[in-house]
């Protein structure tokens, strides 16, 4: 008959239909009933260390923390430690990780994607204390952790040196969010915590928030792709005071957290090291966005910000724009497909004012001068306020006056997103022309962004004053077409440029010519990534003259000249140059042929490269008629 602890529990559903059979309850119905006896110690712990618990310690295991049944099940934990008489502990963890593949190490478990089963999880718990130096923990994609942290973070209390936690994909359920937020209060150097897609966290995440105790070491939370509601960025915003040291926040891919993101913008303030905030793909509404450029006033230190993905912030960039300019380190933005209209565009390169070491007066004729003074660029307010005082119809007898563009002042900026917002191509001149102000930008996208000539013109003039340059793409903008030497100019000086994207911008034979005198002059020696895709009106001359100059290239590694899926088209005699050509780029890896029709020679062509010349290159090719 089966112990009357080893009864189904009904927490969690199996994709068979059968309820699974909690972890812990298993090794509840091994616990012999009577307790053992008080000569019985521990088991070496792993790496040799000393260290053991004393009897009297075990039972204060309770102290500092909460777990459910907490002194209890704690010892029940402890008796299923092994025993003295057991194999050795170190060949104990080896043998549990050698069955899946992984090396021993006192220092990280990486179980990422191992398909751990029942069995492993059980496992998994009796070996956790024979850990004790370990600081990175990485669960994730293990279907079946979600329901078992009951018992997995019962062992916690002897991993005091744990500062990674990843549970990615784990399909947490509600109890596990309250065990693990109760487990916080005995890790206390965790660091990093990543939930990150796991849908059934949404709505409930209060649970793990509210347990962490206030002055907590975290520093990264990632709760990407959660289903996070606006119940959950209520919940958080409560609690944010409590982790003031929190330098990376990710709550992206939850569109359901809109409103909720303007109670978390409100109260950032408490979180003035923050360093990465990234709210991609949120819902963020105009409201919130109001708060969040407020917001900015206290996150001095942020590095990068994402904000892409969310269409309802067009035409709100007016409140960003002055607090954005302040960010003297961010140097990641990324607006992509944020709707940004020809209005933004006009306020991130309009002129603001600033004024320091200001002497006030109230005299009213000085005040009016000096309101004419204020009339460009800036709005002036009547009523000034200096620390604990308020001037009326105040003005500045004396003042050091600062005035600048918004993006010229982002001198750290390194990567920048302008992608799929279609409106700037109508006034981006004026902002792509300032481009050259930032000497540090490694990264410009503006894929899909209606770019006209002119202002395709501005920023190919822009990318000579950027030295450091490595990834730029202009896919998708039709002007490139005919005029791809303007930019050209630029990249002649650019020998840092390791990415380059032309993806569908109506290329014709004369931009590949450039192209490659401009690889045949070493001006792309670092190039490693290039992108021609879905250019059909380049001919098979072309192509054929362009594959013979990219012998240049000896540091590419990926090449793409799909055509479109829509119109498939024979591959020409240009193939064998290619393939030719490939023999002497010793570092490349991957060739996108999609859409082009293949004879059966050209066939063999490609299967018997890779034999024929020891080499490993991926095809992406479409074998049709």
């Amino acid at each position: 008959m089966e112990a009357e602890g080893a009864k189904w529990t009904r927490t969690e559903k199996a994709a068979d239909g059968f309820f699974q059979r909690s972890p812990f309850n298993f090794f509840r119905s091994q616990i012999p009933k009577k307790k053992p006896s008080a000569e019985k110690g521990g088991c070496e712990q792993y790496q040799g260390s000393d260290h053991e618990e004393s009897k009297e310690e075990s039972g204060k295991g309770s102290r500092g923390h909460k777990m459910n049944d907490s002194c209890l099940e704690t010892q029940m934990a402890e008796q299923i430690f092994p025993a003295p008489d057991s194999m050795l502990c170190p060949q104990r963890v080896q043998n549990f990780l050698g069955k899946l593949g992984k090396q021993p190490s006192s220092k990280v478990l990486d179980l990422n994607n191992c398909a751990l089963s029942t069995t492993d999880i059980m496992d998994l718990v009796a070996i956790i204390h024979l850990l004790p130096s370990l600081e990175e923990i990485d669960l994730s994609w293990n279907d079946l952790i979600g329901g078992t942290l009951k018992s997995l973070t019962l062992p916690f209390k002897c991993l005091q040196e744990l500062k990674v936690l990843r549970l990615n994909n784990c399909r947490l359920t509600a109890m596990d969010l309250s065990f693990l937020g109760e487990a916080l209060e005995v890790i206390p150097y965790l660091e990093t915590l990543d939930l990150s897609w796991n849908n059934n966290i949404g709505g409930k995440l209060f649970l793990l928030i509210q347990n962490i105790p206030k002055d907590h070491k975290l520093k990264t939370l990632k709760v990407m792709d959660c289903s996070l509601t606006s119940e959950d960025g209520e919940s958080l915003a409560q609690q944010l005071y409590k982790i003031h040291s929190l330098e990376v926040l990710d709550l992206s891919i939850n569109k359901k957290i809109g409103y909720g993101l303007e109670s978390i913008a409100q109260e950032l303030k408490h979180v003035s090291g923050l360093k990465v905030l990234n709210l991609n793909r949120c819902g963020l509404k105009l409201d919130g966005f109001k708060h969040l450029a407020s917001a900015l006033q206290h996150l001095m230190e942020l590095r990068e910000l994402d904000l892409s993905c969310n269409k309802e912030i067009g035409g709100g960039f007016k409140y960003l724009a002055a607090h954005l300019a302040e960010l003297k380190n961010l140097e990641i933005l990324n607006l992509h497909q944020c709707c940004i209209t020809e209005e933004d565009m006009t306020v991130l390169t309009q002129k603001y004012l600033w004024l320091s070491r200001c002497c006030w007066t109230t005299n009213p004729l000085i005040s009016e001068c000096s309101l004419a003074m204020f009339a460009c660029d800036v709005s002036w307010s009547p009523t000034i306020s200096r620390g604990p005082h308020v001037y009326y119809n105040a003005a500045v007898l004396s003042f050091d006056l600062f005035a600048a563009h918004i993006i010229p002042l982002l001198s750290s900026l390194q990567d920048l997103d302008l992608s799929l917002n279609k409106s700037i191509g109508k006034s981006s001149d004026h902002l792509l022309s300032r481009l050259r102000f930032l000497p540090k930008l490694k990264s410009v996208l503006l894929g899909n962004c209606s770019l006209q000539h002119n202002s395709f013109a501005s920023l190919a003039d822009a990318a000579l004053h950027l030295p450091e340059l490595e990834l730029l793409d202009l896919s998708w903008n039709k002007c490139v077409g005919g005029n791809l030497k303007l930019i050209l100019k630029a990249l002649n000086l650019g020998a840092e440029i390791k990415v380059l994207r032309l993806s569908s911008c109506s290329l014709v034979d004369e931009d590949l010519g450039g192209l490659g005198l401009v690889i045949q002059a070493g001006h792309l020696a670092q190039l490693q990534e290039l992108d021609l895709s879905y250019n059909n009106q380049i001919s098979d001359q072309g192509w054929a003259v362009f594959y013979q100059d990219i012998v240049g290239l000896e540091q590419l590694s990926e090449l793409d000249v799909s055509r479109r899926p829509s119109s498939r088209g024979n591959c020409g005699e240009w193939l064998g140059k290619l393939l030719a050509a490939l023999l002497k780029l010793p570092r490349f890896t991957e060739l996108g042929l999609q859409g082009w029709v293949l004879s059966e020679v050209q066939q063999k062509q490609l299967e018997h490269f890779n034999r024929d010349n020891e080499r490993n290159v991926r095809f992406d090719v479409w074998y049709g008629a």
